[in-house]
């Protein structure tokens, strides 16, 4: 070991047989391999010799996230120079979605470089599926890259056209791989395959810096010296795949040709072989759907590999194959995670003479460990996971737990709140602090006159217009911007304006204060207290889970996957688990809880699955029953479509512990159902639950895990995710083959109808039409039966009787009916890939939410399905104009969470006084409710705003140039954003984003800032008032100073009277320069 340089030989953990056999041997089997664990023996095989090394994993993998624990682990055997490259399938499938990924065109630029180059020899990680994708000769793919470097004399003009060349798009902003946004002396660019575009600035013929920037912020986040912007083509002498995959490969060759003595490496060969069958017949099946006549160009034999020919390294996770084994295990803790009983373990096996290594990042950490006595090593390393080798006696263990940097680098927590500052509009509702709910008008520039007493010469000023009851209009200074807020609430509730002064505003907060925040309290001490709680900790048994996972007849996605490691992680902590799986409706959401299910029942715990209609518990009673029926695992159903006796009989087996998974609706949460062992509950549609009905098991079964899944959560469950009192996983990868609905929204006519039924029956397919009215469904009927005379059109809707229902559902699902005509009773459980057109009509009446859900009834196959909105009304509400218009733009695959996050907008968080979605809102409008919800929990963590409101009169002109910031609602929004800066951070933010978006700072911003510096200076002081002028600055204090606060102390004030301080004219450039420097301080604030 060599702990002092950060690094330890591989002789230190490994056997020497293990070394050896990975030095000299290029086929064999390592057995008893731990999937968490594989990267640590990748990373030792790479350091066995100089040799290059191909590592071939799943399909669809997060293999950034294997790079980034691979690159650890080499880091800790000394091996931080070796480089890291991918190569792996470029198109989602070759048929219906066979476009070029451009992150895929970045992996072969990348690799051609690694490749071509002279240092040391790359570790390449792989698919099945890469590897049947023929190369280039790497020379002729690293010229077509566009190299920069600072220093260097390039002219603008030169690189535009390369990067036009290399097929880059010309765009206002750089937001998206691929695009190139020019400014003056900038140009900005987001290379495919970065994690962050980039910032090019010139002057003259000379690159002078180069840097990463923020998408979200667009402030430069750090500085590199040089940048290779890769081509955005894939193949070079090739149109598309087709052509490609239809022609001959001249000069082309397989990877592993390209890197002579490279050693193939296969994390689990049998596995992913068949994986990559799998995913063959999910092509063939994806070109008979999407392929009429059955013919093609393609030559399925062009993607399949064959790995019979080649010498090959299996890394198995099983024990009973033969094979030599690394003789390694798990430690599935890190040292932080220790309860006192492992700690004490610890200690006792150190004395036993167990050679410990402790790893972490941070240097200080070590003077942390002196209760480990001195019998340790510290490696300054952060490792994926602890690793010990019972033979050797020697364990390295991580002080904290893992955390990939791209999970770092999405923690942006100010991300909603400085959208929801952007968004107001003229003629829209607003929130103003003081006076209530009022109607913003826009700006106005006033002249006011005689305040400055030095100089009384008149002003101009630029003012926000909001008008309240009677007409009566509020002029609101630009530095007051921060008190207004956009009004939103339920849909159709058009509150009455307040009146002017307060009056009705205050007792509005009043009657909130007394019934929300109370109930409120309670419910956030609920999820802060099942963090506090202790637990089940649910290992896994890596054999039978590995059956199930097996028998997933689907390749599983990418964002699949990490739901799936989430939810089995969080089951294996000892506190219980409270996560919202968040995912369009069929992107694989169910899987998530069969794994997790199967998890607690082979802890021999109990699970319920809660289903909000008896139709979704059927069906996800036949996947459960499917998914276990070779495995031992017992199943129960309750709902009202089970006879009784058999209902009776279910509920005696819960009691007796001789049910392993019970499906159900609402009758799960009678009283007289008793788990002994219930060890995890899964909610399915969370959005169909009251708050109380979903938190009343968990309340009489507090250790209990709960998952939640829904495709579009509330916007109370989303808001309780983004505050961090829910854990949250997305799936935004939508299944191989899956192509994004066609949606039309548009006015009714019955030619449009006719046309979308008879399209679709053509094509052998099936239809829903909705139509939400009971009363008139029946005459709707009689008006389809004379335009469609010859389509037999099936009727439900919730006051018909179960077993009708049923029967004309089963009918529906048997292909002996084409059309079902249905109340919103489909929008949830019912799953039928035949029926692939949607009509709804009035869809201007459905929340957005409902709209999303009843669009994802279709579209669940291999063809492309068309959504139809029709609507009736000749003039829309905004809101209904702005959910059809939501629906439109979210229209890609995988859009249900931003839609969610705009319902929360739109609709607000929710009452927590029960489960419908207003309340209090309605009066306060949601964004203030937000702030009264933020203030709870700030309550509940013990956290307290140190913000002391003062009032501040400013009296000189305060405005900005309309010429710098023309469009006066994004003005209006700058000015929020700087005055709701809530520390010197978020100002000097704030202030580089307005420079780098609209050039240099004119000196009426600049007047802007200002006020904003000297707000931050006041805020912890006990000022009660704050006149500024354009020459000097008078404070007021709550009660007459005995000294100034040390704030304030060498800023050239000088005492008015016992409570009141002024800067002088003649010191107020140093006393301004003076509190910038102390607000900015450590800052690059850019003048």
């Amino acid at each position: 070991m060599n702990g002092a340089r950060g690094y330890l030989k591989p002789e230190w953990l490994f056997a020497a047989d293990f070394l050896s056999f990975l030095k000299h041997s290029r086929e064999g089997v390592v057995s008893d391999c731990p999937a968490e664990l594989a990267e640590l023996v990748v990373a030792a095989a790479a350091m066995a010799d100089t040799r290059p090394v191909i590592w071939i994993v799943g399909e669809n993998e997060r293999t950034r996230d294997r790079a980034e624990r691979l690159k650890a682990w080499l880091g800790l055997f000394g091996g931080d120079e070796r480089p890291i490259a991918f190569h792996l399938r470029p198109f989602e499938d070759p048929f219906a979605n066979s476009d070029m990924q451009l992150s895929a065109a970045a992996h072969k630029s990348d690799l051609a470089a690694v490749v071509n180059g002279s240092g040391p020899r790359p570790v390449v990680i792989s698919t099945l599926s890469g590897m049947a994708i023929q190369l280039e000769p790497p020379r002729e793919l690293a010229v077509m890259a566009v190299r920069v470097a600072v220093g260097a004399r390039l002219l603008r003009e030169e690189l535009i056209e390369r990067l036009a060349r290399a097929g880059y798009v010309f765009r206002d902003d750089a937001i998206a791989p691929g695009q190139v946004a020019r400014r003056g002396g900038i140009i900005d660019v987001f290379a495919p395959g970065g994690e962050l575009p980039a910032r090019l600035e010139f002057e003259g013929s000379r690159l002078v810096s180069l840097r990463r920037f923020d998408l979200e912020t667009q402030k430069s986040v750090d500085s590199v010296q040089s940048l290779r912007l890769p081509p955005l083509r894939y193949f070079l002498n090739y149109q598309d795949l087709a052509q490609y995959l239809g022609d001959r490969k001249e000069g082309m060759r397989p990877l592993d040709q390209w890197l002579p003595g490279a050693r193939i490496l296969i994390l689990d060969r049998a596995g992913l072989e068949a994986e990559h069958d799998k995913l063959l017949a999910h092509f063939d099946r994806i070109r008979e759907a999407v392929l009429p006549d059955k013919t093609s160009n393609v030559c399925m034999d062009a993607l399949r590999v064959n790995l019979a020919d080649r010498a090959i390294i299996d890394f198995n996770p099983l024990q009973s194959v033969d094979g030599i084994n690394p003789a390694i295990r798990l430690v599935r803790q890190s040292l932080v995670e220790m309860d006192q009983e492992s700690v004490e373990l610890l200690l006792r096996r150190l004395n036993a003479g167990l050679e410990l290594a402790v790893a972490s990042g941070i240097s200080s950490v070590r003077r942390r460990l002196d209760f480990l006595g001195s019998e340790f090593s510290f490696l300054p390393n952060d490792l994926p996971a602890g690793v010990e080798n019972p033979t050797g006696s020697r364990m390295i263990l991580p002080y904290r737990p893992w955390i990939p940097s791209r999970s770092r680098r999405l923690t942006r927590s100010p991300a909603m709140r400085e959208r929801l500052l952007r968004d107001i509009r003229v003629g829209e509702l607003v929130t103003h602090r003081s006076h209530g709910i009022g109607r913003f008008m826009g700006i106005e520039r006033l002249t006011v006159s005689g305040f400055d007493r030095i100089k009384r010469s008149s002003t101009t000023t630029e003012v926000i217009v909001v008008e309240y009851r009677d007409r009566e209009r509020l002029y609101v200074p630009v530095y007051e911007a921060d008190a207004l807020r956009p009004y939103t609430a339920m849909e159709g509730h058009a509150p009455e304006l307040d009146r002017m002064g307060g009056r009705t505003w205050r007792a509005k907060q009043n009657r909130a204060r007394r019934s929300i925040i109370p109930f409120a309290r309670e419910l956030l001490q609920l999820y802060a207290q099942r963090k506090a709680v202790r637990g089940t900790a649910f290992p896994g048994d890596h054999e039978w889970e590995e059956r199930l996972r097996r028998g997933f007849r689907f390749v599983e996605t990418a964002d699949q996957k990490r739901a799936i490691h989430d939810v089995l992680r969080d089951l294996e902590a000892f506190h219980p688990m409270d996560r919202l799986v968040c995912g369009d409706v069929s992107f694989g959401k169910t899987e998530v809880a069969v794994r997790a299910a199967f998890r607690v029942i082979l802890n021999h715990r109990q699970v319920a699955m809660l289903c909000p209609t008896t139709i979704l518990a059927s069906q996800h009673f036949q996947t459960f029953r499917h998914r276990f029926q070779e495995l031992p695992v017992r199943l129960g159903m309750l709902s009202r479509l089970v006879p009784a006796p058999q209902r009776r009989r279910v509920v005696t087996q819960i009691r007796d512990g001789k049910v392993d998974l019970v499906i159900g609706t609402h009758a799960l949460l009678s009283s007289h159902l008793d788990f002994p062992r219930l060890g995890l509950l899964i909610i399915d549609e969370e959005q169909r639950f009251g708050v109380f009905q979903k938190e009343k098991l968990k309340q009489e079964h507090p250790h209990v895990d709960v998952l939640t899944l829904s495709a579009t959560p509330i916007p109370r469950t989303l808001s309780f995710s983004m505050a961090g009192l829910q854990d949250i996983s997305v799936i935004r990868t939508p299944p191989l083959g899956r192509l994004a609905i066609r949606n039309t929204v548009t006015a009714f006519r019955p030619d449009i109808l006719i046309s979308a039924v008879l399209n679709e029956v053509e094509r052998n397919g099936q239809v829903y039409i909705v139509y939400n009215d009971i009363q008139g469904i029946e005459t709707f009927r009689a008006r389809l039966a004379e335009w469609l005379p010859e389509i037999d059109v099936a009727l439900i809707h919730a006051r018909m009787r179960a077993e009708v229902i049923e029967k004309t559902l089963l009918d529906f699902i048997n292909r002996r009916t084409q059309v079902l005509l249905s109340t919103t009773i489909i929008e949830n459980g019912i799953d039928i890939p035949a029926v692939n057109t949607l009509v709804v009509i009035h869809a201007e009446r459905f929340g957005l939410t409902q709209l999303y859900q009843l669009r994802g009834r279709i579209g669940r196959g291999d063809r492309r399905a068309h959504a139809y909105f029709l609507v009736s009304a000749s003039t829309l509400s905004d809101k209904a104009h702005a959910r059809l218009r939501a629906l439109r733009e979210f229209a890609e695959l995988g859009a249900g969470y931003r839609l969610a996050e705009f319902d929360l907008h739109l609709r607000g968080a929710g009452s927590l006084l029960g489960n419908r979605q207003h309340g209090h809102i309605e009066a306060l409008g949601f964004d203030y409710f937000m702030e009264m919800l933020q203030r709870t929990i700030q309550d509940l963590k013990g956290e307290e705003d140190a913000r002391l409101p003062a009032e501040i009169n400013v009296r000189f002109a305060f405005s900005v140039e309309p010429g710098y910031i023309p469009d006066i609602e994004e003005r209006v929004g700058v000015y929020r954003r700087v005055m709701a800066a809530r520390d010197r951070e978020e100002l000097a933010n704030v202030r580089a984003e307005v420079r780098d978006r609209f050039g240099r700072i004119p000196p009426g911003m600049d007047e802007v800032f200002r006020v904003a510096v000297l707000r931050l200076l006041i805020q912890p002081l006990p000022v009660t008032h704050a006149d500024v002028f354009s020459e000097r600055v008078v404070l007021r204090f709550r009660e007459p100073l005995a000294a100034l606060p040390a704030e304030l102390r060498g800023l050239g004030l000088r005492p008015l009277s016992p409570g009141e301080i002024e800067v002088s004219p003649s010191t107020y450039a140093d006393f301004m320069a003076a509190a910038s420097d102390q607000v900015a301080a450590g800052l690059n604030v850019t003048r």
